[in-house]
């Protein structure tokens, strides 16, 4: 009766909390959608001076693919925030940008905007599937700000962001936390993330997450769940399916680390953790679909089951791919988004401290279940994102391997805090109870 009652009331406050979200979600898409073209088309097309310069894939740091920029993303919201808006309601459901004739590629149609030439040739096209909560960010940037004024902005307040977030990891697990968590930023690359406004809320979204956990201590919460459940909510209505698993892998493999429950119960929790992200996450997705459909009278659904069919597919472009392919693209664009010596300096680093501890301590290696388990199964599930989106994962490789940091740092993880730091060399004293494993 116990369990039945919480379970009650725990439904009540996530069904109570999906639907602020949606009413928050609402609103702010229609306030924003009332602010007029005339005042963000300035800057917009002062924006394309760095296309221009940058061209459509831009790399800042050539072959890396961690330094390729998401400029069909970013040139894709430029043009839903540009779009003059007649119906603020259907248009900030639809989310209208243009297309042009000559080319799928947003920016190609930015420019024939700004030409009275080519004005004819570009046309209107409706993106109904995701929120684009974005836009509630850049639209009002883009009244004072251009693209350029945006990634310093952008810049700043990461760096600010990941210097609190170095502090709370050292304050709670010192280096033995801290460095496994840079490997991934590392991977993730800061910079990109701060030029592409494509990556920049999925990214912030990570950060606050993980201050939030660190700072209040919520691996220590019965309310665990709910915390994934809010990520999972904020997470579709601000990205579009870039890197989107990071969100709940990152502040995940944190409460693992520091949660101090046994292996069983600690595997539970990530299960239910992970469930309730993703009820989050497609259950507020589901609601744009829905409230989309019933506010335009268009079939939403439809476009939904269109894409969702070619995303999920095997084939690309008429070949068939196999699951291999995608996961061999994917570990190949991990392998390529830093210079190999990073790798070697990550796994001499590695050898190092093994070799520290193994001198000052009697050292043992001893994979603790508590961690080794949850981080495995956390370690696991970019395979299985990719195997689903079979056809998502192969296209956008350059930018889905990122999630792939999930791996390399769960698995970083594994391998550090196996070090057990134990008695002297020749000492026949006992481990200290505050050093034993945690069973």
């Amino acid at each position: 009766m116990f369990c039945k009652n919480i379970f009650q009331k725990n439904f009540i406050l996530a069904s109570l909390t999906f639907m602020c979200a949606i009413f928050f979600a609402l609103t702010t898409m229609i306030t924003v959608y009332s602010i007029p073209n005339t005042l963000i088309r300035k800057n917009v097309q002062y924006s394309l001076k760095l296309y221009q310069v940058e061209g459509k894939w831009y790399k800042w740091a050539v072959p890396y693919h961690s330094s390729q920029l998401e400029g069909f993303g970013d040139a894709y919201l430029l043009s839903k925030a540009l779009f003059p808006v007649k119906d603020i309601l259907k248009d900030s459901m639809l989310g209208p940008y243009y297309l042009s004739e000559k080319s799928d590629h947003p920016v190609v149609a930015l420019f024939d905007y700004f030409s009275t030439e080519e004005q004819s040739k570009i046309f209107r096209f409706n993106s109904a599937r995701y929120w684009s909560g974005s836009l509630i960010l850049l639209k009002p940037l883009l009244t004072v700000f251009n693209l350029s004024e945006i990634r310093l902005i952008n810049m700043v307040i990461q760096i600010f962001l990941l210097c609190l977030l170095v502090i709370q990891l050292y304050l709670r697990g010192g280096y033995k936390l801290l460095i496994p968590f840079l490997v991934g930023i590392f991977i993730l690359n800061p910079i990109s993330c701060a030029l592409s406004i494509s990556y920049t809320c999925l990214y912030y979204i990570t950060l606050v997450s993980c201050l939030i956990l660190l700072k209040y201590k919520l691996y220590e919460s019965k309310k665990y769940w709910y915390f994934f459940f809010i990520i999972g909510i904020t997470t579709i209505f601000f990205d579009q399916f870039t890197f989107t698993l990071i969100s709940l892998g990152f502040p995940l493999i944190l409460w693992v680390l520091l949660n101090n429950e046994a292996v069983l119960p600690k595997l539970k929790k990530v299960i239910i953790a992970t469930i309730c992200w993703g009820i989050g996450f497609l259950g507020m997705w589901l609601g744009k679909w829905i409230i989309a459909s019933l506010i335009t009278k268009e079939n939403v659904f439809k476009e939904v089951l269109n894409q969702s069919k070619m995303r999920i597919g095997s084939e690309i472009w008429g070949y068939h791919i196999s699951a291999e392919d995608v996961i061999h693209l994917n570990m190949k664009s991990l392998f390529y988004c830093l210079p190999p010596y990073f790798y070697l300096f990550l796994i001499g680093g590695i050898v190092i401290y093994f070799i520290l501890c193994h001198h000052h301590t009697a050292c043992r290696m001893k994979l603790k279940k508590s961690l080794f388990y949850p981080l495995i199964l956390i370690s696991v599930y970019p395979f299985v994102y990719c195997l689903i989106l079979k056809n998502a994962s192969y296209v956008h490789h350059w930018m889905f391997y990122r999630m792939f940091s999930l791996t390399v740092v769960a698995f970083t993880y594994i391998i550090v805090y196996a070090f057990e730091k134990g008695s002297y060399k020749n000492s026949t004293k006992s481990v200290p109870d505050n050093l034993r494993e945690n069973k």
